[in-house]
């Protein structure tokens, strides 16, 4: 772990949830530096970043702190697929990364891994003004469209109280739904498998295209798993969390 330190503990930023935080080697908590939080994938943890399953987000994560942010991976609330609870536990995370961690006052940036960028995402749409940009991983997209796979649709439903309706919940919930509304200007980075069928290209290519010119959707070999992860290149995700600190 050169060049880092890592934080683990239980119930500091949300009761009874986990937290990683993963900080620059001899960070000074001094406010110089925006905060990243990390969200985490479908039955995923704050400690998703760093298990060896995971390896290739881990040499991401590790990357963004080497070059001086201080990075948060919470609970976010677990499966709960960028509902209301999920987007207030963003808020919470935030205060925490930039009061007891002493990252930067004002924007953050995120990284939403799969069903995690559906609460990047969210929080982004209601906290424009507070966000920096999105770092999208294999990020879900269309949460009705996903919802219509039987491996995830049960706990999508019991995520938005029994069942999901893409008129009821899409406004707020979906970033499919009314998206140059909720996205202008917002710094949108993404990539995922060219193969990946769980959230596949089009999806985040209609994204991209809504939200406008500040967005990016690129695809690298692989699926939707792990190994695809070691595909980014690393350096230029790094560099654009950079241009919008």
């Amino acid at each position: 772990m050169s060049g880092v330190s890592t934080q683990y503990q239980v119930g500091n930023v949300s009761a009874g949830e986990r937290s990683l935080a993963v900080l620059p080697r001899n960070w000074k908590a001094n406010g110089s530096k925006m905060g990243v939080l990390y969200c985490h994938g479908y039955g995923g943890t704050a400690m998703e970043c760093r298990n060896s399953a995971s390896q290739n987000m881990w040499t991401l994560v590790e990357a963004i702190a080497r070059a001086g942010f201080p990075v948060l991976s919470c609970d976010l609330g677990g499966d709960i697929w960028g509902n209301p609870t999920a987007v207030a536990r963003v808020t919470t995370a935030r205060a925490y990364l930039q009061g007891t961690l002493g990252a930067k006052a004002g924007k953050i940036a995120l990284l939403g891994q799969s069903m995690g960028h559906l609460t990047a995402m969210n929080w982004a749409a209601a906290n424009l003004a507070s966000t920096a940009c999105v770092v999208s991983s294999m990020g879900v997209c269309d949460l009705a469209g996903i919802q219509q796979d039987p491996l995830f649709q049960a706990s999508i439903n019991a995520a938005y109280g029994g069942t999901y309706s893409n008129a009821t919940h899409g406004p707020a919930s979906n970033p499919a739904v009314n998206t140059a509304a909720k996205y202008a200007g917002l710094k949108w980075l993404s990539y995922r498998g060219a193969s990946d069928t769980i959230a596949p290209q089009p999806t985040a290519v209609a994204l991209a295209a809504a939200i406008g010119a500040t967005a990016t959707a690129n695809t690298v070999p692989g699926y939707h798993d792990w190994a695809t992860v070691g595909n980014y290149p690393v350096q230029a995700i790094v560099d654009f969390i950079a241009e919008n600190s």
